[in-house]
């Protein structure tokens, strides 16, 4: 029996075989150009009486990247996501999440298996989707005021420093139209660690700090928000209290570069 691990491709024509639940099936795939990858964890597919299915999710073979696309690549789009594969790009949605029955795929062989950068992005991808912030719907709509300049800001230069947005807001979904909402921000940039010390490029700490001055100028303009601080920090200076305090915010056309992965959206706090 061969030994099965998450992120191991399953052939398409044992996808077709077994497929017993799809809800509902994704529409238009080729099997013959999809890469269907397992996404249940290493040792859960070892147990198979305890847990009799498997997860996957088939990614669909894509030409190009076209316009807007760029925004599903690098697990920042909390929906769909774009990946490179072995030369070739390929696109899923958290929705097409597949499970086949596991004794079937643990009497196969595996295909291939994704890259180690591919599947750390596709589990945090996965990851995500449930625990990320949802902000209430008044403070959104106010937000409208600056949409285009602050989608433009997610996307300058200055944004490739910054590796994540955090907002300490107020939970107030029925907040008095004439009240204001309170922010603290922190925008957070990567730094390199050595032993007994962590330092970052003067130039990512300037374009970081670039970014949250901007930010915080943009969001001073609208009416009804109020920022009581707005700055950037390292990495190092932000700690799983601040998880508890701050929720990541994120637009979803916000796409980081390859080199940079997602810090965490929050922290499981009692």
């Amino acid at each position: 029996m061969a030994q099965w691990l998450q992120g191991h491709v399953i052939a398409s024509s044992l996808v077709q075989t077994h497929l017993i639940s799809a809800h509902p099936c994704p529409p238009d795939l080729d099997w013959q150009a999809v890469l269907c990858v397992i996404v249940s964890q290493s040792c859960d597919l070892a147990n198979v009486r305890a847990e009799p299915l498997v997860d996957c999710l088939p990614f669909a073979h894509l030409p190009k990247v076209k316009g807007n696309e760029a925004q599903f690549q690098h697990g920042i789009n909390p929906r769909r996501l774009i990946i490179e594969e072995a030369g070739s790009l390929y696109t899923t949605e958290q929705w097409h999440l597949l499970r086949l029955p596991k004794a079937a795929i643990l009497a196969a062989e595996p295909q291939s298996q994704l890259c180690p950068d591919n599947l750390s992005t596709l589990c945090r991808w996965l990851g995500k989707r449930y625990p990320r912030a949802a902000f209430p719907d008044e403070f959104n709509q106010r937000l409208k005021a600056q949409d285009k300049a602050l989608k433009a800001l997610w996307k300058s230069p200055e944004a490739a420093s910054a590796s994540g947005v955090y907002l300490d807001c107020p939970d107030n979904e029925y907040i008095d139209i004439e009240a204001q909402y309170t922010l603290r921000i922190v925008v957070t940039y990567k730094v390199q660690s050595s032993p007994g010390s962590f330092s970052a490029a003067p130039e990512v700490q300037q374009a970081a700090d670039s970014f949250a001055s901007r930010l915080d100028e943009l969001l001073s303009a609208i009416s009804g928000i109020e920022i009581a601080d707005c700055a950037a920090r390292p990495e190092s200076h932000f700690t799983l209290h601040d998880l508890r305090l701050y929720r990541r915010w994120d637009l979803d056309d916000r796409s980081l570069s390859r080199e940079q992965s997602s810090p965490p959206s929050s922290v499981d706090a009692p």
